[in-house]
């Protein structure tokens, strides 16, 4: 998810990420309709390595981020918050 350049797909496609961080919870905010999440709901919150897939459902510019927090193995810990963004640009079907 680096790089400023929104990730450019079309209505129909699929995009994936792969999770930067299997050892945490993730919380993924992703607005709208226009990406449907195909990553089965008990696995939205630690998806593993593969990570995240959605399906491009219609034409739009939206912002996706995910928020993750690091496991604290000896409390007391700080609120150490990892948070990724990334445009994403979704077009017509061709």
């Amino acid at each position: 998810m680096e790089g400023t350049d929104p990730v450019v797909v079309r209505v129909g496609q699929t995009l994936g990420i792969t999770n930067p961080n299997a050892d945490s919870a993730w919380q993924v905010d992703v607005p709208g309709e226009a990406l449907k999440m195909l990553t089965p709901a008990d696995k939205v919150n630690k998806p593993g390595e593969s990570g995240w897939v959605w399906r491009a459902m219609e034409p739009g510019t939206i912002e996706l981020a995910l928020t993750a927090r690091t496991p604290c193995p000896n409390p007391p810990c700080g609120q150490a918050v990892l948070r990724l963004t990334k445009t994403v640009e979704i077009k017509p079907r061709q």
